[in-house]
């Protein structure tokens, strides 16, 4: 083997580490877990959204043969309330309830159907108070939903950049635009399933199961039970989808869970129907933007300020960060010299909205490509073209003051690449003029550029564990999760292109908080870029660590030795990977390491709303063709294409899997996915009612890779879970809207059959 051959594991499509296990049904779920003596938990939900809670009898469900205990707020002996961002949500409603997916009392039984019966008989003495179910009666209303936020604004922030008010001044063309979308679901596969197991009498915790961020969950068990950390671990079950969901929604049965086996010194199953999870657990923000955008009459952007309204529901939860997220990129990819972007939390006794694939970017971005493309109407241009005329450049400043001077800035290259293979403006402009009729074609195109990672939300740090064994294998622990995106195959590959060996040393633990250092949550599109980087500074440490054994061994200098293709080269002496970490153990050093990695420091102001929110973006577009039937509201999707740039992709064929599944979720947000709910009751409770969409709604879907490398991200990547569905529904809908003709537009989601048959009545009735 040449010792200047490369090793190229990164930016090559190999096999996911987990597929066999699934595929086989090998993989373990957390429902699959079982131990001896186990309890079955189940929840009892309040009747009303809004009440005070006077009294809980429990007597007649204790009474029933195999019921073992019933358990209430007041049972829990440390903190009531659970939060990573703000500790308000309660494990179990204590003094009173907010909405009507608060847990009052949980059964443990010696079977889930006794636990299920036992669940009927708690009787609860409930005064109601007035309810607030909309956000505009929660701003209205002297009701508080909770005491903390008067006005019942539970968070608020802005950016803002130049002097709108010149901006508009210097519009030849001023819009003025309103967009809202709903609650939405998160839909996974595999609903919610904890599993607690006491150890050495009870001395020790282990809790198992569907958990997105098992340290979050790991630090509310043991906040809420007054036990130490050391005495809890929590690992990691195979994932079943996630999407932001089992993020938070873990951690309230978690804490159930881990109560009860603390009471009874017996492992707890406590799994989440399909109907509990859609009814207890939060989903995406409804959000409500007012727009008013202006241009100059050759198109150039002056001026845009923006008003949003996000829907908290009964609790904060992850509230501040998704409306940060809407302030910070809702805007899009384009030069705007004079912008202000507000954005509100309103908090109403509907159910709690969280992290979810997104946080508050599609949202946002449906809004503002919609306005874009009311404004190319109203000029008489082509979007694509209006567009093409705006958009950010390397060294532009965006439009909260990033100076984007550190990256390519590809958002040219991602939009054209896009309308070429849609063949949009051609498309576009045949639309427009043949459409008549009742089946109507329109095309729809827009863009985002994502932040990568927290940002100047937070503390942003990722840490590893790499221990390479006597015999060469090396066992990579990190607390990032799999979730089906494919992250440890991902993170298996940068680890064998960090410390130069083949992948088949590679083996990736589970994420368990026994055995992995706390990496932070695996959200925000941060897990490739954060864990990446906290792996290669522990792959750094641990070549150092076998360069300094070998350069003693051998002489010579420790900093000329190689480490490439499987093979370690010192000085002229050439020998396997597994030849020097024996030479490395045998002169008594140990090549193991923590890695870390703090992203990059930001130079952001939180009370001006301008600066660097974050250290880098991912630029995308996604485009859509439509069919429109008038006659019954039917929209068929006729193509999506979908091109992002993150940067160095480290798996090809794992990201376009990833935007496949983007496009199609975000077909589901902007056509289909309606929970119905009225004053605040979930009517559709189970996926019969609640339609998310499938590839084969989709006739035809194109992935398009644009590789620019980071000089931040590991060997050059960046970010794409999230990029992968930001655009799309604000694609779709704005591909409706074109095929109506732009006049009775569609501006509430989701576009689905009754909202497009009355638009469609509208505009055959002005052509009649």
């Amino acid at each position: 083997m040449e010792r200047n051959e490369k090793l190229h594991i990164v930016n090559t499509s190999v096999e996911r580490m987990e597929v066999w296990d699934k595929v086989t049904g090998r993989a373990k779920y957390g429902a699959d877990l079982k131990y001896p003596n186990m309890l079955y938990a189940k929840g009892v939900y309040a009747q009303y959204a809004h009440a005070k809670i006077l009294s809980i009898n429990t007597s007649a469900a204790e009474a029933i043969q195999g019921v073992v205990c019933v358990i209430t707020a007041k049972d829990i002996p440390g903190l009531k309330v659970i939060g990573e961002l703000v500790k308000d949500q309660f494990v179990m409603a204590l003094d009173k309830t907010r909405t009507l997916g608060d847990v009052v009392a949980t059964i443990a039984a010696e079977t889930m159907e006794i636990a299920e019966e036992a669940a009927g008989q708690i009787k609860v003495e409930y005064e109601i108070l007035e309810t607030l179910f909309t956000m505009e009666k929660a701003l209205e209303s002297e009701e508080l939903v909770t005491e903390d936020y008067p006005g019942n604004i539970c968070s608020q922030c802005q950016t803002q950049k130049g002097d709108v008010d010149q901006g508009f001044s210097k519009s030849d063309v001023i819009i003025q635009t309103e967009y809202s979308t709903q609650f939405v679901e998160h839909a996974y596969i595999e609903p919610e399933a904890i599993v607690t197991v006491p150890e050495n009498d009870g001395k020790k915790l282990t809790i198992y199961g569907s958990m997105q961020n098992p340290y979050m969950v790991r630090q509310s068990v043991c906040r809420s039970l007054n036990i130490p950390l050391a005495k809890v671990s929590t690992v990691q079950s195979t994932l079943g989808g996630s999407f932001g969901g089992k993020l938070e929604s873990a951690e309230p049965p978690a804490v159930r869970g881990s109560l009860i086996s603390l009471m009874t010194n017996r492992p707890v199953k406590y799994v989440l129907s399909r109907e509990d999870s859609i009814r207890e657990t939060h989903k995406r923000h409804p959000f409500n933007i007012k727009f008013k955008l202006g241009a100059d009459k050759e198109g150039n952007l002056k001026a845009l300020c923006a008003d949003a309204m996000a829907e908290s529901g009964a609790y904060v939860v992850m509230s501040g960060g998704v409306i940060w997220k809407a302030a910070t990129l809702g805007a899009g990819p384009y030069k705007i010299d004079n912008q202000l972007y507000r954005a509100r939390a309103i908090m109403t006794n509907n159910i709690q909205t969280g992290s979810m694939r997104g946080f508050g970017t599609p949202q946002a971005i449906l809004g503002m490509e919609n306005a874009m493309d009311e404004l190319a109407y109203k000029l008489g241009i082509s979007p694509y073209q209006l567009r093409r005329k705006n958009v950010l450049h390397s060294g532009d400043t965006s439009p909260c003051g990033d100076i984007l001077d550190t990256h390519v800035v590809s958002v040219l290259e991602v939009l054209d690449k896009a309308a070429e293979a849609i063949d949009f403006d051609r498309k576009y402009e045949r639309y427009s003029k043949e459409n008549s009729g009742y089946i109507r074609r329109g095309m729809g195109i827009a863009c985002s550029m994502r932040g990568v990672s927290f940002g100047a939300e937070g503390l942003d740090v990722s840490r590893v564990y790499i221990e390479v064994e006597i015999d060469g294998s090396v066992l990579v622990s990190i607390g990032l999760t799999e979730q089906g995106q494919g992250l440890r195959t991902v993170m298996a590959q940068i680890a064998a292109e960090a410390l130069g060996v083949s992948l088949e040393r590679i083996t990736m633990n589970v994420a368990d908080s026994s055995r992995a250092p706390d990496s932070g949550a695996t959200v925000a599109s941060r897990g490739t870029f954060m864990g990446g980087n906290a792996i290669i500074n522990a792959s750094d440490q641990i070549k150092d660590t076998i360069s300094g054994a070998l350069a003693e061994h051998y002489g010579g200098n420790k900093e000329n030795i190689q480490f490439i293709n499987d093979y370690v080269y010192v000085e002229n002496q050439q020998m396997t990977f597994s030849e020097a970490v024996a030479c490395c153990y045998s002169r008594g050093y140990t090549p193991i390491s923590i890695g870390t990695f703090s992203n990059y420091p930001l130079n952001w102001d939180e009370a001006k709303g301008y600066g660097q929110p974050f250290a880098t973006y991912t630029y995308s577009c996604h485009a859509a063709e439509v069919e429109v039937d008038l006659g019954t509201g039917k929209v068929e999707i006729i193509k999506l294409v979908g091109c992002h740039d993150a940067g160095r992709t480290i798996n090809p064929e794992m990201a376009k899997g990833q935007i496949y599944g983007g496009l199609v979720m975000a077909s589901g947000m902007a056509l289909t996915e309606d929970l119905a709910i009225s004053h605040g009751r979930i009517k559709n409770l189970n996926l019969d009612n609640y339609i998310i969409p499938t590839m084969m709604d989709i006739r035809e879907s194109e992935v398009i890779l644009v590789e620019n490398p980071d000089q931040r991200g590991p060997f050059g990547a960046k970010s794409l879970g999230e990029p992968s569905i930001e655009p799309s529904a604000g694609a779709i809908l704005c591909a409706i809207n074109h095929a109506l003709g732009g006049k009775h537009r569609i501006r509430n989601l989701p576009a689905d059959l009754d909202t497009v048959f009355f638009a469609g009545r509208k505009v055959m009735a002005d052509e009649m």
